[in-house]
């Protein structure tokens, strides 16, 4: 599913109306068609409904909506946040359209009658901002989300709820809480990226008249991985084990010996036809018990258990013979384990898989990833990126009263864009919120270091070097447990192993990881899935993505 930021989304309105001749009202009135349409699923008889609109274009869908529900006879209360003298020349005609059937807009006001109004409505339609928002929210747009979010309504955000970035998913003060947002058009990436995809609830993606070559021309740079874009391949019948890959898993030390089960394990039930796993040798026999598919070999350690930087020349024979190696889970800190892991970085042919301790080991020394002559993938989770990225600032930690002087500082003449959205009730403009954009974060890393990132977490990110990013839809909070890491670094070794072109390699083992948590969740419930509940769960999750 292509993600449009919103200054491709707005060239895209551009070329529609300048170069097709689609009037912009015409745009806007299918957009207050579908977001009308879908309220009415919601509305039972003599229901009420409550529309909250800004003077921008996002308004002016709302201000359409409530002319289409008005004219099938539905009860509705427009407020408007702002000056009405404000609103955009499209909005101002829907405003016309509302009046010719015997509607109004009501300047909002936090009164007593609009709480109790509230209480009585079946659906609330959110239409302040839309993508227009840059700068954190206040004054009466900040009191009107408070308003809808505190009321037990139905509510629907026309093209994104007001407080989230449509470009970054950050969160500008406070958002409303949808339960469906309808998009037009495309999807934008904060529909789906944490944390303003836990606003969006569901997202349905409408079409408004843009014609359909020119969305087919469209040209995206991310991405979001969903069902209907993940396929495994089936398998031919006059094959063997040699077919499906050879893997190495370099990993564990004394105290951690279930990460190179967990990731070794992950390894053979993904689909790879042979799966070795390099462990110091103070723990080869635990291991040696543990698994019975994959075959376990004993490395150099030192005196607590962990690799020693002597055990390269083992690690690089193999690794020469296998077709991806993973590196990192459970092998713990130590010199020893980051000259090794940068020495075998430097050297190896083989694909690399860096995960957990693998990518602590490097991060003194970043860029010895641009000494690596083999693909790399890394896949940490937030933390562990803040530590490779040492400027990483996480602007969220920062106290409001400090954050507000910060931005200042950071751009003095940065101002809210109203190009399309308005900005309800602003005496000045507000200035832009600096947000982490993981996003793009994630994106100049890869390109930077020229590796496959995969930033874990509640819609994990994976970014390519070439600028191209996919951002995931499965996965939960069942899937907050030790081990599911080393899961994921098994899978994707996998299907690297099986000769799956590499971007789709680890764009499917994410989405699948997440599917099989899902339906472990579905199973066992939020709070005891394991990772090797997870494990037992792929065959389900793999069956459900095959090329039939």
């Amino acid at each position: 599913m292509k993600l449009l930021t919103v200054e491709e989304i707005r060239e895209l309105d551009r070329i529609a109306i300048e170069e097709y001749g689609i009037p912009g009202t015409t745009l806007m009135s299918n957009a207050a068609e579908h977001l009308a349409k879908t309220a009415m699923q919601h509305i039972p008889n003599d229901g009420y409904v409550a529309i909250f609109c800004g003077t921008g274009n996002n308004g002016g869908d709302g201000i359409g909506a409530a002319a289409y529900l008005l004219e099938k006879g539905i009860s509705i209360r427009v407020f408007l946040i702002g000056n009405e003298d404000n609103l955009t020349e499209d909005a101002e005609e829907m405003k016309e359209r509302l009046y010719s059937i015997g509607g109004s807009l009501e300047l909002y006001s936090p009164s007593a009658d609009l709480v109790d109004y509230l209480s009585q409505c079946s659906v609330v339609i959110d239409a302040i901002y839309g993508v227009g928002l840059n700068g954190e929210l206040r004054g009466e747009a900040l009191g009107a989300v408070s308003i809808i979010n505190s009321s037990r309504s139905f509510v629907i955000a026309a093209d994104i709820p007001t407080g989230v970035h449509a470009d970054t998913g950050a969160v500008l003060g406070d958002a409303v809480n949808a339960d469906i947002t309808v998009t037009f058009s495309f999807a934008k990436p904060g529909h789906f990226i944490e944390p303003g995809c836990v606003y969006c609830g569901e997202v349905i993606v409408c079409d408004i008249g843009i014609p359909q070559k020119m969305l087919d021309k469209t040209v995206s740079h991310t991405y979001a991985a969903t069902s209907t874009d993940i396929v495994l391949p089936r398998r031919k019948r006059n094959t063997h084990k040699g077919d499906y890959g050879r893997a190495l898993v370099v990993a564990g030390s004394v105290g951690y010996t279930g990460a190179p089960a967990l990731s070794a394990r992950a390894t053979t039930k993904t689909g790879a036809g042979l799966v070795s796993l390099g462990v110091p040798k103070s723990i080869y026999e635990i291991l040696a018990v543990k698994l019975d598919e994959e075959m376990p070999f004993p490395l150099p350690d030192d005196n607590k258990g962990r690799l020693v930087a002597n055990a390269a020349g083992e690690i690089l024979r193999r690794a020469k013979q296998s077709d991806v190696c993973v590196i990192g889970p459970g092998l713990g800190q130590a010199d020893g384990i980051s000259e090794l892991v940068q020495s075998i970085m430097r050297l190896s042919e083989t694909p690399i898989v860096l995960d957990a301790d693998g990518l602590n080991a490097i991060t003194e020394n970043v860029d010895v990833l641009n000494q690596a002559v083999c693909p790399l993938v890394l896949t940490p989770h937030f933390g562990e990126f803040e530590r490779l990225c040492g400027d990483l600032a996480d602007e969220e930690a920062i106290e409001p009263e400090v954050q507000s002087e910060v931005q200042k500082m950071l751009s003095s003449d940065a101002q809210n864009d109203n190009t399309s959205d308005g900005c309800p009730n602003c005496d000045e403009e507000p200035p832009k919120k600096p947000p982490i954009d993981r996003l793009r974060k994630a994106c100049e890393f890869a390109s930077k270091y020229g590796c496959i990132l995969v930033l874990k977490g509640h819609r994990t990110i994976t970014a390519m070097p070439n600028g191209v990013a996919y951002v995931n839809t499965t996965g939960g909070p069942a899937m907050a447990k030790g081990g599911t890491g080393d899961v994921l670094a098994g899978m994707i070794a996998a299907l690297i192993a099986q000769k799956l072109p590499i971007v789709h390699a680890v764009v499917a083992a994410v989405y699948i990881h997440g599917l099989a948590g899902d339906m472990c969740a579905d199973q066992l419930g939020e709070y005891c899935v394991t990772a090797s509940d997870i494990i037992d769960m792929l065959p389900q999750a793999m069956k459900s993505v095959f090329d039939f």
